[in-house]
């Protein structure tokens, strides 16, 4: 079993991602450092349905059906991180080049000026670092987005994967709509 855990260091909080592993001697446990946690509050409070209609001028029913399970997912996060005043646009950061010198580079993404979103990653812009987005009772990270676009959903009803999609959507922190989540669990199928 693999969890994310939050730990409270200095006052600032962490997170680790956990794996539980049974040996001779017991279970044992495995702790590997996933990032700094941030909580970024709510600024817009929109809904799928109008933020879709909005982005791609069609409404959230005929957005799911004509994309990919990846793209609704990388939509679904694209919403949430607006919703908390992330907007497109261009992050320049400082980066080693390959004989160890420093280069400005400037690349496009979600950012709100302090974090930055692209290729499943949420980085902090001055100093280069992953963080964990904790929001709607779970972490947005690489991992968490991995395994959600990963995950196979198996099960004897359509209940018991239904319980397995909606743990693995609240692992990564994404908090659906019942319309959205019905439509997306047609594309796990």
């Amino acid at each position: 079993m693999t969890f994310i855990r939050k730990k409270k260091i200095n006052g600032k909080d962490y997170a680790y991602l956990v794996r539980n592993k049974w040996t001779d001697k017991g279970s044992r446990q495995k702790a590997r450092y996933l990032g700094k946690i941030v909580h970024i509050e709510i600024l817009d409070n929109i809904d799928f349905d109008a933020y879709v209609n909005k982005r791609h001028n069609c409404n959230m029913h005929e957005y799911v059906k004509d994309h990919s399970k990846a793209e609704v997912i990388n939509e679904l996060i694209m919403y949430e991180l607006e919703r908390r005043g992330f907007k497109i646009g261009e992050v320049k950061y400082k980066q080693k080049n390959l004989i160890g010198k420093f280069e400005e580079v400037i690349d496009s993404g979600l950012t709100n000026g302090i974090y930055w979103y692209k290729s499943r990653k949420l980085m902090k812009i001055k100093s280069q670092k992953e963080v964990v987005l904790e929001m709607n009772e779970g972490f947005l990270c690489r991992w968490a987005i991995d395994k959600l676009l990963r995950a196979k959903i198996t099960g004897y009803d359509e209940r018991e994967m239904g319980i397995k999609l909606a743990k693995v959507l609240l692992e990564a922190g994404l908090k659906v709509d019942r319309e959205v989540f019905v439509e997306l669990f047609g594309k796990f199928n």
